[in-house]
């Protein structure tokens, strides 16, 4: 088989090795803007190396636009993706401020030593007629 084995729940599937996930040196306050698959992968793997992670999103549900994906038939257990990487943060000790939006003085206020943005994607609508209808999905 060529290329390399991937995993959507695990990115270092077949690939342990090739990060060191050890503990910080120096312990940090992160904050990390969006609760998307990517803000939660980067909570996670701060969190494992021991540091103080705060994730903020102006979202009160979890995922971003990446919810939208578990929408088709067939395609809802991609939702488990995002409750996985949820349950794992949680385990980590990761606090969550969902429905909060980030300005400069939630930054001043929280003082992080470093800041994620993870703002994830924004869909983009065609333009299309009647793209806008009731019986229309995107995904």
């Amino acid at each position: 088989m060529k290329g390399n084995f991937t995993c959507l729940v695990n990115p270092r599937c077949t690939r342990e090795f090739e990060h060191d996930l050890s503990k910080a040196d120096n312990t940090k306050n992160i904050m990390i803007i969006g609760a998307d698959p990517g803000g939660l992968l980067a909570a996670r793997i701060a969190a494992q190396r021991g540091h103080n992670v705060t994730v903020y999103d102006k979202d009160t549900h979890f995922g971003g636009v990446f919810r939208s994906a578990a929408y088709p038939m067939g395609k809802g257990e991609l939702s488990t993706v995002i409750s996985a990487y949820r349950k794992q943060c949680e385990v980590l000790g990761v606090t969550f401020k969902m429905g909060q939006e980030v300005s400069e003085d939630t930054i001043k206020e929280a003082r992080p030593d470093t800041i994620v943005v993870a703002t994830g994607s924004v869909p983009l609508t065609p333009p299309i007629e009647g793209i806008n209808s009731e019986n229309v999905v995107t995904a």
